[in-house]
């Protein structure tokens, strides 16, 4: 299959974006999800071992993808998208000449992992800041695929410490995933005419100065938030929240002011109490044994086992918001309203058993929050450490009820 960067054979279209003069090239209204996908949730990973920086630890590094992407969020763009966060990975990107437009092709191209990944090694590919890679077919003009490189070598990082002439590594990789999304702007040297011709076509209009998506990014610059010209752009591809979205916005970020208010300080797990009253009993060290233990007998105390669970229960997470209009916290809000109701038509011998089950519960929180950082979506990790303080506080209601 004969391929270059711009067309490949089949109809498949590779664009380029690319911080040489800080010029990015988008099609027309380019985007994810086709027609029938009305909130495309896009996933991608972190290719570390790629990573090359002179500073910051790749702990940082990924910190500072991961919250440039959750930038793009329903809950901050207003719209119907979603860039998940989806873990780590020891895949290469892909390469040009294993794509094709037939179905079967395009449904290949879809499982590919999309990558994030940084080299220290010069590429007469890749000669700027930054490159992302898009792949797509005419026939719909969907986005099926992309790639990131960010070029570790040869320019100053900033990592967010305001150094002297550096550029921002978070405002760079933000305004990437602004353009990987479908969204442009006008290039350097362009005439009005050739600007508003671009942006017309897109029902959208230049990017302001304030904004992720402007056309320049120099030393120094530091960009953290959308503009109301980037919700607008996200917007016209996208669409906007419908009342109902709104509402369950609200109830997410309801969901937690609730829990940080509700579990009192020092709000800690069982195992490292220093109040005597909260500390673990002999029946939940039992119960948090047994439940390991029978984990083990399963060959299911591993790794690999937690992260496939954790990733099943963030798919779920996040499929409930983008098709439900309902979200996790929803249901948490109403479980957590309703606890009063519940415990006191509890018999008092159920007490200690809610207990040891909420430790139970506890425990395997806090082996989340511990070991899956930077293998979970931000969103859905923040849901869990809310999560975590519910059934803390909750376990100590049993507590000081059977006292």
């Amino acid at each position: 299959m004969k391929t270059t960067k711009v067309k490949m054979s089949l109809g498949i279209t590779m664009i380029i974006l690319f911080t040489v003069n800080w010029m990015f090239l988008t099609p027309d209204k380019l985007q994810w999800g086709g027609l029938f996908n009305q909130f495309p949730i896009v996933k991608y990973k972190v290719n570390p071992t790629m990573i090359g920086f002179n500073t910051g630890s790749k702990k940082s590094i990924l910190d500072i993808i991961r919250s440039a992407g959750n930038l793009w969020s329903f809950q901050s763009g207003e719209s119907h998208f979603k860039l998940s966060y989806n873990g780590l990975t020891t895949t290469a990107p892909a390469g040009y000449d294993q794509m094709g437009c037939t179905e079967e092709a395009k449904a290949t191209v879809r499982a590919l992992d999309n990558i994030i990944y940084a080299s220290n090694v010069e590429d007469d590919d890749c000669s700027g800041q930054a490159c992302t890679y898009i792949w797509s077919c005419e026939d719909k003009n969907e986005i099926l695929h992309f790639d990131m490189q960010i070029n570790a070598s040869g320019y100053e990082w900033d990592m967010g410490t305001n150094h002297k002439k550096s550029y921002n590594l978070f405002t760079f990789v933000a305004n990437q995933f602004g353009q990987l999304l479908g969204l442009s702007h006008c290039a350097t040297g362009e005439s009005e005419a050739e600007c508003q011709a671009k942006v017309a076509r897109q029902g959208t209009s230049n990017p302001t100065s304030d904004s992720l998506l402007y056309k320049v990014i120099e030393p120094e610059v530091i960009r953290t938030a959308m503009s109301a010209d980037d919700q607008a752009g996200l917007k016209a591809l996208y669409g906007e929240l419908t009342p109902e979205e709104q509402n369950m916005k609200a109830e997410m970020q309801s969901f937690a002011d609730k829990a940080t208010a509700y579990c009192a300080a020092p709000c800690v797990t069982p195992d490292k109490e220093t109040n005597a009253k909260y500390m673990l009993s002999g029946d939940e060290q039992q119960a948090i044994q047994i439940y390991w233990d029978e984990l083990t007998s399963s060959n299911l105390n591993n790794r690999n086992w937690f992260l496939a669970k954790y990733r099943w229960i963030q798919d779920s997470y996040i499929t409930a918001y983008s098709l439900n209009n309902k979200s996790a916290e929803f249901y948490m809000l109403d479980a957590f309203e309703k606890f009063d109701y519940y415990q006191a038509n509890m018999l008092k011998e159920s007490h200690e058993i809610e207990r040891i089950l909420l430790s139970v519960q506890i425990t395997i929180r806090q082996k989340l929050l511990d070991d899956a950082k930077y293998e979970l979506d931000p969103q859905f990790y923040k849901f869990v450490e809310n999560e975590l303080k519910i059934l803390i506080q909750m376990r100590r209601r049993f507590i000081d009820a059977s006292v």
